[in-house]
């Protein structure tokens, strides 16, 4: 009996650890919102300190607006960039990307001008990994359970 019982604890311990990893993202999510109990400007700190603490570098950061761009970066074939907005206790988070790719027509360069990063049912998509990057930054400055999603309509 002992052992039936520590076996389904065991199992149910590895499911807890192994299951549900936070890697499983919800199709359709273009941002993410952290709530904090800090204000605008606590806000503000902590997310270019946990900005340079992870290496991501600032491209613009406006204190007067309270937003943020992290300069672009590379993924896979594509370039993103990281956007935050702070609303007094809450941090806004979404992210850009392209696929550097330009078509040449006559004498100009048409390029890839951007799309906004929404997650899809493929684990391994270019856009979750953008959004995970973005939810692991989020996660340093106020940790997962405070963290809700916004879905695209």
């Amino acid at each position: 009996m002992r052992a039936v019982l520590f076996l389904s604890c065991l199992l149910f311990t590895i499911n807890l650890a192994y299951g549900q990893n936070g890697t499983d993202i919800p199709k359709g999510v273009n941002k993410l919102v952290l709530s904090t109990d800090f204000n605008e400007k606590e806000n503000m700190k902590a997310l270019i300190k946990v900005l340079k603490n992870l290496d991501v570098p600032i491209q613009k950061a406006d204190t007067l607006s309270n937003q943020i761009q992290t300069s672009p970066r590379n993924m896979d074939s594509y370039t993103y960039s990281l956007f935050f907005n702070v609303l007094d206790h809450k941090i806004v988070a979404s992210a850009t990307y392209n696929s550097n790719i330009g078509i040449q027509m006559y004498n100009m360069v048409i390029n890839d001008v951007g799309r906004d990063v929404v997650t899809t049912k493929r684990k391994n998509s270019t856009q979750n990994k953008i959004f995970l990057k973005m939810k692991e930054i989020m996660i340093w400055i106020g940790g997962e359970k405070n963290i809700d999603y916004d879905f695209v309509n």
